[in-house]
């Protein structure tokens, strides 16, 4: 089972396409942590922050479908990487 130089790169650069497109969808899940909470005593809505949790996510956003279909990409890519050429 030969792991070919082509093989290993074209691995690692599925792999850092991966990690580059969860940090993007990462930065859009920490900006959309921003909530409005009405304040009854002042009559008016008021943003609150929010902290990062592991419950956080996504509906349906062009980054995460952009994830989603690179995962799939990086899947394929590994197994190609541990396939035998025989």
């Amino acid at each position: 089972m030969p792991m070919t130089r082509a093989k290993i790169e074209k691995a690692r650069k599925a792999a850092l396409e991966f990690v580059a497109r969860c940090e993007l969808l990462l930065i859009k899940l920490d900006s959309n942590l921003t909530s409005q909470q009405y304040n009854s005593q002042e009559g008016k809505w008021e943003s609150k922050e929010g902290k990062p949790a592991p419950h956080d996510h996504s509906w349906g956003s062009k980054e995460s479908g952009a994830l989603r279909r690179n995962s799939m990409d990086l899947t394929r890519t590994l197994a190609d990487l541990r396939k035998s050429d025989f």
